[in-house]
């Protein structure tokens, strides 16, 4: 009884120690990945010479609207696009928007359900959360850019808040 008892209790502090090291891995990972220094796109590679440049005008106000609408800006879904990249050159990390829908945040910023995107202004996205406080602090700027490939086209939505 006894010895059943300090096996289990044996076999108890194994998987303790086991999650606690996974834990830990986990954790290391997630604060290196967090740590890590914004990369500006253009110092990985040049805009691309048949890079479509949309410029357009947005409203503050129609913005801190559609912030507000969270059951429209909810739905909408980031999934990440794995691909290789050239042996030397990092990959940049790029996302496919699903189920954007008008008057949302995204809408109002010109993304379109199926756009991907490759940056946020000059900088590489590393996350979906990272886009989403991208997307949180834009009324602080007066303009901003977003990177995207439609239709596998690359774009450039190049925008400016007015008052």
């Amino acid at each position: 009884m006894i010895r059943r008892a300090l096996n289990a209790e044996a076999i108890r502090g194994c998987a303790m120690l086991v999650s606690f090291v996974l834990f830990a891995f986990l954790l290391a990972g997630c604060a290196a990945k967090l740590s890590n220094e914004p990369i500006e796109i253009s110092s990985i590679r040049p805009v691309l010479p048949n890079t479509k440049l949309v410029q357009f005008k947005v409203s503050r106000q129609e913005y801190l609207t559609a912030m507000g609408r969270n059951e429209l800006n909810h739905k909408a879904r980031m999934i990440e696009i794995f691909q290789s990249a050239d042996i030397g050159s990092p990959a940049i990390p790029e996302y496919r928007f699903f189920n954007i829908l008008p008057r949302s945040v995204y809408w109002v910023l010109g993304l379109r359900t199926a756009d991907v995107l490759v940056g946020a202004h000059d900088l590489v996205v590393r996350s979906p959360v990272a886009f989403e406080r991208y997307i949180s602090v834009l009324s602080l700027e007066k303009s901003s850019q977003i990177e995207v490939r439609r239709d596998g086209q690359p774009t450039l939505l190049k925008f400016e808040f007015i008052d």
